[in-house]
């Protein structure tokens, strides 16, 4: 059995993504990410993404790279990245949450810790601060 990888990016949407762009996505993740093998998480907020990938190392940065040429995406940045000995989201081909969503800044525990931005600045003193930052949604 392979090793088990993660990678965690951030990058910024070439342009800003509405509803059905960001829902094509979605769906177009999942379908690739259950083919290979891939689990994780997509936050999207204010034109950023951070994402973690999970899965066989080569097909983790098989998908890292297809997000390296995709022109929906810039200044592409790996923050965090290596083996792990279970998924933390095993039971997500790709989960999804839109924090610029009214809706889910106004539930009940709702983080000011959510109110990140997803930059490489934000992280670049504590890169595990953004893996701790995903966890939170796999309570959801």
């Amino acid at each position: 059995m392979a090793q088990l990888y993660f990678l965690i990016y951030v990058s910024i949407a070439s342009d800003p993504l509405g509803n059905e762009r960001l829902l094509d996505i979605l769906r177009a993740s999942r379908e690739n990410n259950s083919r290979n093998d891939i689990t994780g998480l997509l936050l999207y907020k204010e034109r950023r993404f951070m994402q973690i990938l999970e899965g066989p190392e080569t097909l983790v940065c098989a998908t890292y790279a297809r997000i390296l040429g995709d022109p929906r995406h810039r200044e592409v940045t790996v923050l965090l990245k290596g083996g792990t000995a279970e998924r933390d989201f095993a039971d997500w081909a790709m989960g999804f949450q839109d924090l610029n969503d009214e809706v889910e800044r106004a539930t009940p525990g709702y983080s000011p810790f959510l109110d990140a931005k997803f930059s490489v600045f934000e992280f670049a003193s504590d890169p595990s601060r953004a893996h701790k930052l995903l966890r939170i949604f796999r309570r959801m």
